[in-house]
């Protein structure tokens, strides 16, 4: 017998669907082709669909394209008989202006019979790529959020915390998600820290906050953490210590607390 020509084929598959559309006209239970045609096309499909119409065009067409998609399985096998990779590591720099490695890896069966199976004899294959640090000296990089995070001792009242922070080229802390608001207690925590100024200020009591960078926390989706009774008419944002847990606090601009610049 001949190879079977493009042509030939789509006239066979046209024919099948003209056939499977009339037959499936004139049916009446949802046991006919027209229930199967509601599946994800594919070769077992085509098979069914061919034993419950009678048709042996379509259980041949469908015996081919199981034989086919095992034959084009197989080749990817082969040509990559390997897992994803890995997500990429933290690069090993951790400031501005210095260079490290961050890595990955996966693992890649040597079995060349069935490569397919991944079972059997396997190894892990490794790849490493030069990576620029994030973070200048003495800040913090938190891949959570993308940012480099520092504390400052000094207790300063609020205007001159957000003066210090934009002269570091930042900001001052900006709890706006999720992730900053867990990377700022965790930051307090670990240095013994009871309150720090964050970003968000207002002009009266009852005025709308503003925030010199980023978004309204609560508006950007994150659970509210003030604490009850708060804010209660101050213009300035605090983090603070009560009870054992950090809350938001409002607090008079001109208090003295330490403070978290956040730099991208």
């Amino acid at each position: 017998m001949g190879r079977v020509t493009l042509f030939e084929v789509m006239f066979g598959i046209v024919f099948m669907l003209s056939t499977f559309w009339s037959n499936s006209a004139n049916a009446t239970d949802t046991g006919s082709g027209l229930a199967i045609a509601e599946e994800q096309l594919g070769g077992e499909s085509l098979i069914r669909m061919g034993e419950k119409m009678n048709s042996t065009l379509i259980k041949l067409l469908g015996k081919s394209f199981v034989n086919f998609e095992l034959e084009i399985n197989e080749k990817i096998c082969k040509i990559d008989p390997c897992d994803q990779w890995s997500p990429w590591n933290e690069c090993s720099a951790n400031m501005k202006n210095t260079f490290g490695f961050r890595s990955r890896s996966r693992v890649c069966w040597l079995e060349k019979r069935d490569t397919c199976n991944r079972t059997g004899e396997q190894t892990v294959e490794n790849d490493s790529h030069l990576c620029e640090g994030s973070c200048r000296s003495s800040y913090t990089f938190y891949n959570s959020t993308k940012s480099c995070f520092k504390l400052f001792a000094e207790t300063l009242n609020q205007s001159a915390a957000a003066q210090v922070c934009t002269q570091e080229g930042g900001h001052l802390l900006n709890t706006d998600t999720e992730e900053k608001w867990n990377a700022s207690v965790s930051i307090l925590l670990s240095n013994n820290v009871v309150a720090v100024w964050i970003d968000g200020t207002r002009t009266s009591g009852s005025a709308k906050w503003v925030f010199q960078n980023g978004k309204d926390p609560e508006a950007n989706g994150v659970m509210s953490k003030w604490q009850s009774g708060e804010p209660n008419g101050d213009s300035c944002r605090v983090i603070h210590l009560s009870s054992s847990k950090f809350y938001w606090y409002d607090s008079v601009c001109s208090s003295g607390y330490k403070l978290i610049c956040e730099v991208k």
